[in-house]
């Protein structure tokens, strides 16, 4: 069964180099074949002049980053082959930080840290990833990644989803609101496949939802 998709993908920012797309979530940042509609489909057919660019792979056109399905936020894509190439070998060299807000129960006993343990594909699930540490089983060479995370209050959480994205959609509202629950600021900056949600867990967090709200 398809997802139903708004035409309407908010840009929520705009340079001569690129532009800052909001993602739901449940949408695919990419097609896939149970997929189809996705939001750089959407995306394009809103602003064909993002469609000249060949970026990683011929249905993406100019798109830098992709988010886990479940994950809303922000994704850039390159609005010129320049800016690609440019911008693409920016992120290789992780000079770009992300900043996430995670909303997070099983909080563990650490209230910030840094996690620094790399990432690899599982041994035998193909979509699955690994941290490699006390002899886990991977397959491929392991991906050195680290996350710079905190605890912090409600309103913390909303100052920095209102100064990040001019709170475009709105606050998030969670069914679940307890004091089991808590939001954990998170920076990374080379953006491993599952690399929030693994770290976290190396912790004891687990988190709700994950929402990544700005480049810098």
């Amino acid at each position: 069964m398809g997802i139903a998709v708004s035409e309407e993908i908010p840009i929520v920012g705009e340079t001569d180099d690129y532009v800052l797309a909001w993602k739901e979530a449940n949408l695919p940042t990419t097609r896939t074949e149970a997929h189809p509609d996705c939001l750089i489909t959407h995306l394009i057919r809103k602003r064909p002049d993002l469609s000249g660019v060949v970026g990683y792979s011929p249905d993406e056109f100019g798109l830098l980053n992709r988010l886990d399905n479940r994950t809303v936020g922000v994704v850039m894509i390159a609005k010129t082959q320049d800016a690609f190439e440019r911008l693409s070998r920016q992120f290789h060299h992780e000079q770009w930080t992300k900043l996430y807000l995670a909303y997070c129960y099983n909080l563990g006993n650490q209230d910030k840290g840094i996690i620094d343990i790399p990432i690899a594909h599982h041994s035998r699930k193909a979509k699955k990833m690994v941290l490699v540490q006390n002899n886990t089983p991977y397959r491929g060479k392991p991906q050195p990644c680290t996350t710079r995370f905190e605890k912090i209050s409600d309103q913390q959480a909303r100052e920095l989803w209102t100064f990040y994205t001019d709170d475009i959609t709105g606050f998030p509202i969670f069914p679940v609101d307890d004091k089991s629950f808590s939001w954990v600021f998170c920076k990374i900056t080379s953006g491993k496949r599952h690399q929030i949600r693994l770290h976290l867990r190396s912790v004891d967090i687990r988190f709700w939802e994950i929402l990544c709200i700005s480049r810098l």
